[in-house]
């Protein structure tokens, strides 16, 4: 890290009250995960674009990672198609994570899910707790050229 802080902005925090209100730490989409026995995921193939058979118009099945701060009950997620349309939701039940007061509470999702995509674009992944968005990803969604469908990516 350099030591020019020109452009780095001068403005205080109160980290104490930060470190108290939820947020949303990563969400992410991947092929695969594990948890260890310690309770640390282990993500493969995190993207954030997929392909889809432009006739089927529904993804194939991919996990969502979501990884939260100072959330300790049930969470929701809405998904809305690049028209701005809610087009799915569910209700998570957060892993919840605390050894003692002073720490921070840690929540974590892990999500299985297929996805039917009318529409290319981006899809927005919003989660919301105790009414409130902590914030979001987007996923964008391409439909597969017949060329690439019948294994010729050239």
């Amino acid at each position: 890290m350099t030591e020019d802080t020109a452009f780095i902005s001068t403005e205080t925090i109160d980290v104490a009250q930060v470190r108290k209100e939820p947020r949303l730490i990563a969400f992410l989409f991947c092929n695969y995960v594990n948890v260890t026995g310690n309770g640390k995921p282990n993500l493969l193939g995190i993207f954030d674009r997929i392909f889809v058979d432009p006739d089927k118009k529904k993804t194939a099945n991919f996990i969502m990672f979501v990884k939260m701060a100072e959330v300790s009950g049930p969470t929701e997620i809405r998904i809305f198609n690049p028209l701005g349309e809610l087009v799915a939701g569910a209700l998570l039940e957060p892993n919840v994570r605390q050894t003692t007061s002073d720490e921070i509470i840690f929540a974590q999702a892990i999500v299985h899910i297929s996805l039917e995509t009318e529409e290319e674009g981006i899809y927005w992944f919003d989660i919301l707790y105790q009414g409130h968005s902590l914030g979001g990803t987007g996923l964008e969604v391409r439909f597969k050229q017949r060329e690439e469908q019948n294994g010729n990516h050239n």
